[in-house]
């Protein structure tokens, strides 16, 4: 028996399983479930699951669910993570058996399949210990959780032969499954500690009927009159913003698992200064929004959450783009940026093209959780980015439009800020001077960043103005247009009384931009502290 149950799981382990068909595999199963769900759960408008719920909620459930339970295994086992990944991946049609079950004993009618919703510690801790003979949780999902628990205490007494620790394994596989299936619980349960206890299901209509001072897909909930319609998108996309943190912690720790030499390199070329700017824009579309306005959405626990997501999805979309750019600059960067990983082969180009379909996977997502306004924005990043660095266009080596390019990626988490705050707006009412003073003052102030690839865009032809007019005329020229970009501030937002700060902070950076010794992150600091001032002029005002 042992060496019959060893076969099976030595030939999952492995299979060659690309990629690219795991995650095919993996959603669609998932998809599977969600359409069996349907027959006793269907949407409002169809036989179908609502979007919401088909699309973002479900998924993101079911991948953190996996990949929490791909870190336990890989604790337990020490074995490499591919082999586990697959294994799970083998059984993880088991999902597809509650609704089948409940369909085949209710004959046809089916069985609703929901959270674990309970109101206080007390009631979790009854659920916790009694889950196996809880009337109100469905009897397939019951043993469904029987099977995975069976399977999974089999797998890792198979990898370890250790019967301790696979009954540890089993329990913190329950512990998991537990904390998932019950997480909407959780506020409800704290509140209750204050001495009030309150339905969770009552805790978030009443979320739902203040949704207007709750930004996470507000302009999604705007339009719709029926309430229960309003209620079940609110609460998928409440839930979904949290779990898909979840699925953003999980996925680091797993990555850094798996090979903690090319998670430390992949580290390493985030290049915060550079991320750090596009969230910086995207905190001026906020202030713009206000200062336009007058309105500071509430300060409470989801609209920190969707502050939290949002500044997660635009690094997940500057991650991309630099994954995306160095993959087509491998040849420059051996010249200009010797420390890449690419360069190194600490990452593999097969490895970086996973990486960024998975970041591109992400960031649409989580902009879909956020607003629609959010996704198309995000999305058409990602088109500029494509456009930028990508063959066939490759807009990169085009001087003058290389730097206009970036200058409208910065425009665009600008408008995401913008209409973050103020989602019913027309793309028109976002003012003139500001969408100019973006990209003008973008695309004459972002050239610094060509200094130091000089030698790599001159072999590979990217045209620059370094790379055209050589280092230190480039530099000087590069210098003059930065401090145009600075007085080009208080011209467009007609404010004479900032033309002082930004002349200083011009002559500062030109200084920056032309010593001998070139730091662009002293070119960095010095932007980024101009912003602020401004912000805080606007502030004392």
């Amino acid at each position: 028996m042992n060496n019959y149950l060893s076969n099976i799981f030595n030939k999952i382990e492995n299979l060659d399983v690309s990629f690219k068909l795991f995650l095919t595999a993996f959603f669609s199963i998932v998809f599977l479930r969600s359409i069996l769900e349907g027959f006793s759960d269907p949407g409002f408008h169809g036989p179908f699951m609502g979007w919401t719920t088909l699309l973002l909620h479900m998924p993101i459930w079911f991948a953190s669910v996996f990949v929490w339970l791909l870190i336990l295994l890989k604790v337990l086992t020490k074995s490499p993570i591919e082999k586990l990944a697959k294994v799970q991946l083998l059984f993880f049609p088991i999902i597809l058996f509650p609704p089948l079950f409940d369909l085949i004993i209710t004959r046809g009618i089916g069985k609703f399949l929901s959270y674990i919703f309970v109101s206080n510690i007390g009631e979790l801790g009854e659920y916790f210990i009694r889950f196996f003979l809880q009337p109100t949780i469905s009897l397939g999902i019951r043993l469904e959780a029987a099977i995975v628990f069976f399977v999974f205490g089999l797998y890792v007494y198979f990898k370890i032969r250790k019967t301790s620790i696979a009954i540890v394994g089993v329990f913190l596989t329950y512990v998991i499954l537990f904390i998932f299936g019950s997480f909407p619980s959780f506020p409800a349960i704290i509140y209750s500690l204050s001495g009030f206890d309150i339905s969770p299901i009552i805790f978030y209509q009443i979320l739902a009927a203040k949704s207007h001072n709750i930004l996470i897909a507000q302009n999604y909930l705007f339009p719709q009159q029926n309430f229960s319609e309003k209620f079940r998108d609110f609460f998928n996309l409440i839930i979904s913003a949290q779990i898909f943190i979840s699925l953003a912690v999980g996925l680091i720790m797993l990555f850094f698992l798996w090979n903690k030499d090319k998670f430390l390199a992949f580290i390493k070329n985030i290049r915060p200064l550079r991320l750090s700017h596009y969230w910086f824009m995207f905190l001026i579309g906020i202030i713009i929004a206000y200062s336009l306005f007058g309105f500071l959405p509430s300060f409470n626990f989801y609209n920190l959450l969707a502050l939290v997501l949002m500044l997660i999805v635009i690094a997940l979309l500057w991650l991309t783009a630099v994954g995306g750019n160095d993959i087509y600059d491998i040849e420059a960067d051996r010249l200009s940026n010797p420390q890449r990983p690419l360069v190194l082969n600490k990452i593999t180009i097969s490895e970086a093209k996973n990486f960024n379909f998975i970041l591109f996977l992400l960031s649409i997502i989580g902009a879909l959780i956020i607003g629609y306004q959010s996704f198309v924005l995000v999305f058409f990043s990602h088109i500029v980015a494509f456009l930028y660095s990508s063959p066939p266009f490759r807009l990169k080596k085009i001087l003058i439009l290389n730097s206009f390019l970036i200058a409208v990626a910065s425009l665009a988490m600008i408008l995401n800020g913008f209409f973050w705050i103020v989602p019913e707006l027309k793309l028109t009412q976002f003012p003139l001077n500001y969408l100019i003073l973006a990209l003008l003052g973008g695309t004459l102030a972002i050239n610094f960043k060509d200094i130091k690839d000089i030698e790599g865009d001159k072999k590979t032809g990217v045209k620059t103005l370094p790379a055209v007019l050589g280092m230190e005329k480039g530099k000087f020229i590069i210098g003059i247009l930065s401090f145009i970009a600075y007085l080009l501030a208080p011209v467009f937002l007609k404010e004479i009384g900032l033309l002082l700060l930004a002349g200083i902070f011009g002559i500062i950076c030109f200084i920056f931009i032309t010593k001998s010794r070139f730091n662009e992150k002293l070119v960095f600091l010095t932007h980024f502290i101009y912003i602020f001032s401004i912000i805080m002029f606007y502030w004392l005002k």
